[in-house]
């Protein structure tokens, strides 16, 4: 018989495919048959449903030989740390808490790694919580939930284990997690109030650049943001706007804003390519919590704030207005 008591990170797992990471060479037959029979309890009460959900502090006992639990794998063991953050260092870390880490990614970082060898912010992220005591767990991976372009810097959030991962994902699929970016831009749009940017979407995954056009009812993509103007600079024929996702697709806000007519300061590929080399001057500020969802019901109604980045500060708009309550 082997004993796993379920650990936060692990919780909110089906007991089958839970059991699959323990035991990765178990015959599926064989779980069906110890479903069945009196394979598996969980708080002393035989289960034989393998869909059935795990929570935090469960005892599941799984009733295998040692030869079997050899045979199929068994493994928990911890991988060891790889060291990574030393290679690279970790961005600034906003908020933390027992469920969730918000970090001030830099621009150049990736968010997610687009080759093998890639080192992004997920694999930072992770090597900070294995270092400080979050052990690798069967079947979960902490990662990232609001990935930012390269070189888009800001707030990037990542959930420390299952159930807050997966909190995460549906608030943003409800809107009920508000990003808000601020962006300078040329030119001086006349947006004095919030103003809604809808355009009709489409995805060059070749050229890795997106092509809009105007929204009809019926579009099968679309993407949709607020916007209004902060501050501009008539000597620079420049502004300070900010926006708010609606919807989050694929440079959705540097194609937007460039396809209005007022495109990024220093975005190399919808901006203008004259613009000195300073970095494109995108910040994603701001994180509210709207909305209520275990286990993150305590951040509702909190706000997270990224400092003003350095780059920025070569420009107009150096004071940045923030700590400003959301209606």
């Amino acid at each position: 018989m082997q004993v796993f008591r379920i650990s936060a990170t692990e919780a909110g797992r089906r007991l089958d495919r839970y059991v699959h990471k323990q035991y990765p060479h178990m015959p599926d037959a064989f779980l069906h048959r110890q479903l069945r029979g009196n394979g598996f309890r969980i708080n002393g009460t035989r289960v034989r449903d393998g869909a059935i959900l795990l929570k935090e502090g469960d005892e599941l006992r799984v009733y295998l030989t040692d030869e079997q639990a050899s045979s199929f794998g068994y493994a928990q063991e911890p991988v060891p740390s790889t060291g990574i953050i030393s290679a690279m260092p970790l961005p600034p870390i906003v908020y933390e808490d027992q469920h969730i880490i918000i970090f001030n990614k830099p621009v150049g970082m990736l968010s997610q790694k687009d080759s093998s060898d890639a080192v992004s912010l997920t694999e930072l992220g992770r090597e900070y919580l294995y270092q400080n005591g979050l052990a690798r767990s069967a079947g979960f991976q902490p990662g990232v939930v609001s990935r930012l372009d390269r070189n888009t810097c800001g707030l990037v959030v990542m959930g420390k284990d299952l159930m807050a991962q997966q909190a995460l994902s549906e608030m943003i699929r409800s809107g009920g997690l508000e990003k808000y970016y601020y962006a300078v831009v040329h030119g001086r749009p006349a947006w004095k109030e919030w103003t809604d940017l809808v355009h009709a979407f489409e995805k060059d995954t070749v050229r890795n650049k997106v092509k809009l056009g105007s929204a009809h009812p019926g579009d099968a993509r679309q993407v949709h943001s607020k916007v209004r103007t902060v501050q501009t600079d008539p000597q620079q024929d420049l502004s300070l706007v900010e926006i708010r996702l609606i919807t989050g697709r694929s440079h959705q806000i540097r194609a937007q804003l460039s396809f209005e007519g007022f495109p990024i300061y220093g975005d190399p590929k919808y901006g203008n390519k004259k613009d000195p080399a300073v970095g494109q001057m995108l910040l994603a500020h701001e994180l509210v919590f709207r909305e209520r969802i275990e286990p993150l019901s305590y951040l509702f109604a909190h706000h997270f704030y990224a400092d003003w980045p350095e780059a920025m500060n070569t420009l107009p708009f150096g004071e940045l207005r923030e700590g400003h309550e959301r209606i």
